[in-house]
């Protein structure tokens, strides 16, 4: 985490559907998840705000997007000396996206962080996967 005043997603995961186990391949179409996680500044989260993440599953191989999901929520302010880590799960579904066996998969998140009149952004690359 950085200084009071930052906004930072410190990760993004793409696992087994169900499972909080990283994936080293997966079959094409299956479901997954996207775990997440960001954290607030102690002088940011006493601010009611609201959030995006932008979550982008990226062929390498094609070098094309092959999935993109977004998650929205809302926070209410609260006070305190810590920074606050906020959990994202996003669910994809079977038969969502489309790679073929051998591709190299990537998951890139984006945070979007509005509170009041400021937005926070950040970004990190998650894990790369392999399409069975």
């Amino acid at each position: 985490m950085g200084r009071q005043y930052d906004v930072n997603i410190n990760s993004a995961v793409a696992v087994d559907h169900g499972t909080p186990f990283a994936i080293d391949e997966i079959p094409a179409k299956e479901a997954f998840d996207i775990l997440a996680e960001f954290e607030i500044g102690s002088s940011i989260r006493q601010f009611d705000a609201t959030y995006t993440v932008l979550l982008t599953v990226v062929n390498n191989t094609r070098v094309e997007q092959t999935l993109k999901v977004t998650d929205t929520g809302s926070i209410a302010g609260t006070s305190g000396a810590d920074p606050v880590p906020v959990p994202v799960t996003v669910a994809v579904a079977a038969n969502t996206w489309a790679a073929d066996p051998g591709d190299d998969l990537e998951l890139r998140a984006v945070l979007l962080y509005k509170a009041g009149a400021v937005t926070y952004s950040a970004k990190v690359l998650g894990n790369s996967f392999l399409v069975a």
